[in-house]
């Protein structure tokens, strides 16, 4: 078995793009009652954080600690969201990219954390993040076991 594959495309829930797949733009934007954030925005946090981590992006990181980790509106366009989906995917590769590589993998990235611990972790935010996309779309009736 290929472990980052298993954490980042297919493994212990849906494969993530039907997760994202078959959406509106009122889909995407929609924000449930009671709920913070949109499909979106969720998936904008995540790939955010992602770029951060497997591209070591020092900008976004920057922003990021400012405090801007969701976005300030919601998607204009389902061009919008396909660019999102281009840059998650990109980053997805990347980690894949990182994952094949036993030297990178065992390269620290701070003192006593290495690439390794870094994908774990990033794998496990994106997991929460999965998580919540899968349950706004159970909440808006927009995901279906076979999709």
């Amino acid at each position: 078995m290929d472990l980052y594959r298993h954490l980042f495309v297919t493994g212990e829930f849906a494969d993530r793009e039907k997760i994202l797949g078959g959406l509106t733009l009122e889909q995407i934007n929609h924000v449930a009652p009671g709920v913070p954030h949109s499909i979106f925005a969720e998936l904008w946090h995540l790939t955010r954080w992602q770029n951060i981590v497997v591209f070591d992006d020092d900008d976004l990181a920057r922003t990021w600690q400012k405090g801007e980790d969701f976005p300030s509106a919601p998607a204009t366009s389902l061009q919008q969201w396909d660019e999102l989906l281009e840059s998650y995917r990109a980053g997805v590769a990347k980690a894949l990219e990182w994952g094949a590589d036993e030297e990178k993998l065992a390269a620290e990235t701070e003192p006593g954390y290495t690439m390794a611990a870094n994908l774990a972790g990033l794998a496990i935010h994106s997991a929460h993040h999965f998580g919540k996309i899968l349950s706004l779309r159970q909440h808006m009736g927009a995901w279906h076991t076979e999709a």
